[in-house]
């Protein structure tokens, strides 16, 4: 009887606490959002990234993580500067594909993956 009368006064000081948010407007108002979405993206970009062909793979390292310009890719892999613009579109179109985006402006509009390729360590290619 103590265990039940117990557990009833547990749970009703637990109820006091609790608040009502069944249309998730206070939900929305909380400032920081969990880890886990951003933690797979990456997962994502980084599998999406392994399916790309090694000179696509390169560019956009290059490129997109290193922020060199078009000129310093095009010497660093020793091809003219329209090749690098080619297998960079190409590359972002791929990319784009595996990630499941429409189209390639939605990887420039995307925050998570901006952020991410941010932050993610640059590899000597």
């Amino acid at each position: 009887m103590t265990i039940l009368r117990n557990t009833y006064f547990s749970s009703y000081r637990k109820r006091s606490r609790e608040v009502q948010d069944s249309d998730n407007l206070l939900a929305q108002q909380i400032p920081v959002k969990g880890g886990q979405e951003s933690a797979l993206t990456l997962t994502d970009v980084q599998a999406a990234l392994d399916k790309l062909a090694p000179e696509h793979k390169e560019i956009l390292l290059l490129i997109g993580i290193t922020e060199l310009s078009y000129d310093e890719a095009a010497e660093i892999c020793g091809v003219a500067i329209g090749t690098v613009k080619s297998r960079l579109n190409r590359a972002r179109a791929k990319l784009a594909e595996h990630l499941g985006l429409l189209n390639t402006s939605d990887i420039d509009t995307d925050p998570t993956v901006s952020d991410l390729a941010a932050r993610r360590p640059s590899r000597a290619v």
